[in-house]
């Protein structure tokens, strides 16, 4: 009987003495991993850039309600068709234009605990894109002649971001050399090569304040000065480096 015990426990010492060898390797490992780190500097920064739009892109809605899904469509298709009729006044990229998206849902009304139908409510969705800034004012006294229309978003926009997000990308990089040899030479140390990095790219498109009524907003005359006064849109860049400490 002992010895056919010590023939099942020979195999289960085999496996706990390569389980301990390898706990000892990997202890090692992270010991090293851990040195590695510590024997570093790690600096992150903000890169800006700044440019002048050059679009924008707007979101406007048509809606109505009436005692039928047909009326309530009729209605807002021919706003629709009499806004698309007034764009080619402007310029508008027409690969931008969308006007196929439209919601149809009926309105109850529960008086007295009892539903009952009070009609149908359409909404139409138009997006296009207008590449003439100068024209955005007439644009919106444009669409004050629909009493059912609203302006859901004007985000501005520049047509390729390329060179600004490199500017930003490299004005970041730059500040983050820039903390790391200022660190390693406060502490008496030499800056190593890089070890690593990691960045992100963000932009704000400035948005229009909040969605507004278009028969809210109030034609103005020739001669009144441009009251849309539109600021640069700004492009940020983080980076977060690791840089060796020789």
């Amino acid at each position: 009987m002992p010895r056919s015990m010590n023939l099942e426990q020979g195999p289960d010492r085999a496996i706990s003495l390569i389980l301990l060898g390898a706990m000892f390797v990997f202890s090692i490992f992270s010991t090293h991993i851990a040195a590695s780190e510590q024997n570093g500097i790690r600096v992150s920064a903000i890169g800006t850039s700044s440019v002048e739009p050059e679009l924008a892109r707007i979101s406007l809605s048509f809606e109505h309600t009436a005692d039928t899904a047909d009326l309530a469509r009729d209605f807002t298709s021919n706003q629709v068709s009499k806004l698309l009729n007034s764009l080619k006044d402007f310029d508008v990229d027409k690969d931008s234009l969308d006007s196929s998206q439209v919601n149809i849902a009926p309105r109850y009304n529960y008086q007295d605990k009892v539903r009952s139908l009070e009609g149908y409510q359409v909404t139409r969705f138009v997006n296009f894109s207008l590449s003439n800034l100068d024209q955005l004012e007439s644009l919106v006294n444009a669409i004050t002649a629909s009493e059912v229309s609203r302006v859901n978003a004007i985000r501005f926009d520049v047509k390729d971001s390329s060179e600004a997000h490199a500017i930003a990308l490299q004005n970041a990089i730059e500040k983050t050399k820039s903390a790391a040899q200022v660190i390693a030479q406060s502490y008496g140390a030499e800056l190593g090569k890089i070890q690593y990095v990691e960045h992100n790219i963000e932009h704000s498109d400035r948005p229009s304040p909040s969605p507004m009524r278009a028969m809210a907003v109030e034609a103005q005359s020739a001669d009144e000065p441009d009251t849309y006064q539109i600021k640069n849109i700004e492009f940020k860049a983080r980076v977060s480096s690791t840089f060796e400490l020789d």
